[in-house]
């Protein structure tokens, strides 16, 4: 099977919700940082605008999803609900399952919550429950403000990307955990709004600044489609974790990739291979970086940048971790090792 790559950004937010930007302005700055689809999440509040308009404009293609949650519960994020408003005044578990009752998938949104600068949301602690397809192991903008304090703004803002450390350590071995009893996709996220800093003419991290930073690189079968069918093999993607995550500021990922080559098949990140079938794992590494495999969330090789195989000898998921210098760059979805 031929595979095709998009780049995408996902967790954004527009006027509809706290984002500055409108959709029109937000698909313009897409269409200038070359990405192929965005992901909208405003929030699901009462009253708030909905955008209908999900297809593809220019050469990108607009998915509507969006966030749920509020200031005195985790956040997530909802794909494939049609109508979400109403699901904030659930309590967790019952908001993942009525995304599930309605059709959709429910993505775990910056699991690590916010408390810094006034804000407060409170961590994801629900990791056992069965009823969410992934989580946000990635997103930019909780990266950066993780340790902020009104005393430090000044650097944040003016070296933004000295303040970023990439995914969080608690939540990596949050990840493999349940990955290591069932499958749960892994996505990058930039969580944009835009904010004005200091009026209309000053915002921090505007959305072409956002859409070159930490994007999801998905794999969809190459065949040719309308929008509404690309945009639904994006959503499987991203669902299923055939997808990696890469932090853009450091260089294009490319020619990164990850499979398990049996002697009879290629099994993509998100998928099941059998041990028995003695597979061998396969992972071409942009050649300034620095590889590792961790499975069963231990690492179990390093090794530099270029063309690696691996052959795993114990049965859990096995995800690749890429580093450029100091810097976190492209992390992978698991392959399970069964």
């Amino acid at each position: 099977m031929k595979w095709r790559e998009l780049c995408g950004a996902v967790h954004i937010h527009s006027t509809c919700s706290d984002g500055s930007g409108t959709v029109d302005e937000i698909l313009r700055a897409a269409h200038e940082a070359h990405l192929d689809f965005i992901v909208l999440t405003d929030d699901a509040k009462p009253g708030a605008c909905r955008v209908e308009g999900t297809g593809r404009y220019d050469d990108v293609l607009l998915i509507v999803a969006a966030e749920i949650g509020s200031r005195k519960a985790p956040h997530v994020l909802a794909f494939g609900v049609k109508d979400p408003a109403g699901l904030d005044r659930y309590d967790v578990g019952h908001c993942l399952a009525q995304i599930r009752a309605r059709g959709g998938h429910a993505f775990v949104a910056h699991p690590r919550g916010v408390s810094s600068l006034g804000m407060h949301i409170p961590p994801w602690r629900d990791w056992d429950s069965d009823a969410y397809a992934g989580l946000e192991v990635w997103s930019y903008m909780h990266d950066w403000i993780e340790d902020l304090r009104w005393w430090r703004l000044g650097s944040y803002v003016l070296r933004p990307e000295s303040k970023i450390t990439g995914p969080h350590p608690e939540v990596l071995a949050a990840w493999d955990r349940v990955a290591s009893t069932r499958r749960v996709s892994g996505i990058g996220a930039v969580d944009a709004h835009a904010k004005p800093l200091l009026g209309k003419w000053c915002k921090v991290f505007p959305y072409d600044v956002l859409f070159r930073t930490v994007l999801s690189h998905v794999l969809v079968e190459d065949v040719p489609r309308d929008a509404a069918g690309e945009i639904a093999a994006i959503v499987e993607a991203l669902v299923a974790g055939r997808c990696s995550m890469a932090y853009h500021v450091l260089g294009d990922p490319a020619p990164f990739a990850y499979a398990a080559v049996t002697g009879s098949s290629e099994v993509q990140m998100g998928e099941a291979v059998a041990l028995e079938e003695r597979p061998v794992l396969k992972v071409t590494v942009p050649g300034e970086g620095a590889m590792r495999l961790v499975a069963c969330g231990e690492v179990a090789s390093e090794g530099p940048g270029g063309v690696a195989e691996f052959r795993p000898t114990r049965r859990g998921p096995h995800r690749i971790e890429v580093r450029k210098g100091s810097k976190p760059w492209i992390f992978s979805n698991p392959i399970y090792v069964t």
